[in-house]
Protein backbone atom coordinates (compact mmCIF):
# COMPACT_ATOMS: atom_id res chain seq x y z
CA UNK A 1 0.00 0.00 0.00
CA UNK A 2 2.56 2.37 0.59
CA UNK A 3 4.36 1.71 -2.50
CA UNK A 4 1.10 2.90 -4.03
CA UNK A 5 1.00 5.82 -2.34
CA UNK A 6 4.04 6.92 -2.60
CA UNK A 7 4.50 6.57 -6.03
CA UNK A 8 0.87 8.63 -6.98
CA UNK A 9 2.66 11.26 -5.03
CA UNK A 10 5.24 10.86 -7.26
CA UNK A 11 3.26 10.78 -10.71
CA UNK A 12 0.60 13.44 -9.31
CA UNK A 13 2.93 16.03 -8.30
CA UNK A 14 4.47 18.83 -10.44
CA UNK A 15 8.24 18.54 -11.03
CA UNK A 16 8.59 21.59 -8.98
CA UNK A 17 6.99 20.64 -5.62
CA UNK A 18 8.31 16.87 -5.97
CA UNK A 19 10.14 16.20 -3.03
CA UNK A 20 12.52 13.40 -1.44
CA UNK A 21 9.86 11.63 0.85
CA UNK A 22 7.95 9.79 -1.99
CA UNK A 23 10.98 8.66 -3.59
CA UNK A 24 12.78 7.40 0.02
CA UNK A 25 9.15 5.92 0.63
CA UNK A 26 8.97 4.08 -2.87
CA UNK A 27 12.65 2.66 -2.41
CA UNK A 28 11.99 1.61 1.50
CA UNK A 29 8.66 -0.79 -0.07
CA UNK A 30 10.72 -2.07 -2.76
CA UNK A 31 13.23 -3.36 -0.45
CA UNK A 32 10.27 -4.28 1.68
CA UNK A 33 8.82 -6.23 -0.46
CA UNK A 34 12.11 -7.62 -1.79
CA UNK A 35 13.49 -8.81 1.93
CA UNK A 36 9.49 -9.93 2.33
CA UNK A 37 10.13 -12.28 -0.98
CA UNK A 38 13.72 -13.42 -0.07
CA UNK A 39 12.55 -14.49 4.10
CA UNK A 40 9.53 -16.30 2.54
CA UNK A 41 11.32 -18.15 -0.29
CA UNK A 42 13.87 -19.49 2.02
CA UNK A 43 11.50 -20.58 4.72
CA UNK A 44 9.40 -22.46 2.09
CA UNK A 45 12.46 -24.14 1.36
CA UNK A 46 13.27 -25.11 4.92
CA UNK A 47 9.57 -26.22 4.57
CA UNK A 48 10.81 -28.80 1.64
CA UNK A 49 13.93 -30.45 3.33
Amino acid sequence: MLCLIAFCALVLQPSQQAGWAPLIGLSVSIVGLWLEVRRWQDVSEEQEN
